[in-house]
């Protein structure tokens, strides 16, 4: 047994100067190894819209229109200058988070010729509707037409669509 005792006493600083080493590269790998980000890839548009602009596509190309998807609001009107700060993020935050599902844009300028917003039947429920009533009276009061549709009538879309591009 005393063999034993002086062989391990011999080994036992430099196994645990290893070990030791091992466990610092160890912190400063995990240290320095980039932590996974919880993001996955979604679809742009939901399996209705994909088939909605399908059926948007031939009628932008007649009239010579780009279609843009999911534009967020605030990058379609804002709030005008001059309000205070506390009001102007008011306003803001009404605008920042909210979308709409297509527009029809002039290719060379990209300016916004006509809005179209995709109706399914959540928005008959009230909040929704609010909603509706709050993104209208925005793009009513900023001069940009807003179509609603449930996608089943094209016909009737590009009757709009034609409106709207005749008086602008």
């Amino acid at each position: 047994m005393k063999g034993f005792t002086n062989n391990f006493g011999e080994y036992f600083l430099p196994i645990t100067i290893i070990f030791l080493i091992c466990y610092i590269f160890y912190k400063i790998y995990k240290w320095l190894k980039p932590t996974p980000f919880p993001y996955v890839k979604k679809t742009l548009l939901s399996k209705n819209e994909l088939s909605f602009y399908k059926k948007l596509k031939p009628i932008s190309e007649k009239y010579g229109m780009h279609i843009l998807c999911k534009i967020r609001m605030a990058d379609i009107v804002e709030v005008k200058k001059g309000l205070r700060r506390e009001e102007w993020s008011k306003y803001f935050n009404k605008i920042k988070s909210k979308h709409v599902d297509f527009a029809l844009a002039d290719p060379d300028t990209m300016e916004i010729a006509v809005l179209i917003e995709l109706d399914d039947k959540s928005h008959i429920q009230k909040n929704r509707a609010e909603r509706d009533n709050f993104v209208d009276k925005v793009y009513s009061v900023t001069n940009i037409p807003i179509i609603h549709t449930y996608g089943n009538d094209m016909k009737t879309v590009e009757e709009l669509i034609l409106t709207v591009l005749e008086t602008s």
